[in-house]
């Protein structure tokens, strides 16, 4: 959802493009040949490797104001944590290595209810940078752990055309993600 504001540079550059966007929140979603591509975070058979997202813990300050910041990852055991999630029981958070089990007082299937929870000073959240950028840009959100080494969310890119046979209207999309979603990306 985060990169469908910057495609005003796709459509100056190709403005014959029609682009049909769909979202899902979900790992259920199967691909299907009426989509010429999709974008998942995690591998489906044929897909490949586009880039990655950085993810970070934050928090509103009107959260902050009342619990203080945790200092170390061991700390978000007594915090108000919000986590996104599809099992069960929840994997935990890889901090620095080791799993943490947050203290889960919310979790949701969808990464936007998080953020909107998290931004309405309800807890601690662990979101990718992309969509929380504009949020610590006006200081809804702050970042909390800033040193800890927090695995990126890895982006595939499936197509519904082998390589050799795609469309170029499928190309064209295809350049315009793997430039938005470089392999490596700066930590904030």
């Amino acid at each position: 959802m985060h990169y469908a504001r910057h495609l005003a540079r796709l459509r100056e550059a190709h403005p014959a493009l029609v682009i049909e966007l769909m979202v899902a929140d979900w790992r259920d979603v199967e691909s299907s040949e009426a989509l010429d591509l999709w974008l998942r975070v995690d591998e489906q058979a044929g897909a490949r490797r586009l880039g990655e997202v950085p993810r970070l813990l934050v928090a509103a300050p009107t959260y902050l104001e009342g619990r203080g910041s945790p200092g170390s990852p061991a700390d978000l055991s007594h915090h108000d944590c919000l986590t996104y999630g599809y099992a069960a029981q929840p994997a935990g958070w890889t901090i620095d290595g080791g799993t943490v089990r947050p203290r889960t007082w919310l979790r949701s299937n969808s990464s936007e209810a998080i953020h909107r929870a998290a931004v309405g000073g309800l807890g601690i959240a662990l979101l990718p940078r992309l969509q929380v950028e504009d949020d610590l840009m006006t200081g809804r959100l702050v970042p909390l752990l800033k040193d800890a080494d927090i695995p990126a969310i890895p982006i595939f890119v499936g197509t519904a055309a082998p390589a050799e046979r795609l469309p170029i209207r499928v190309k064209v999309v295809l350049d315009f993600l793997a430039d938005y979603f470089p392999v490596s990306r700066e930590r904030a």
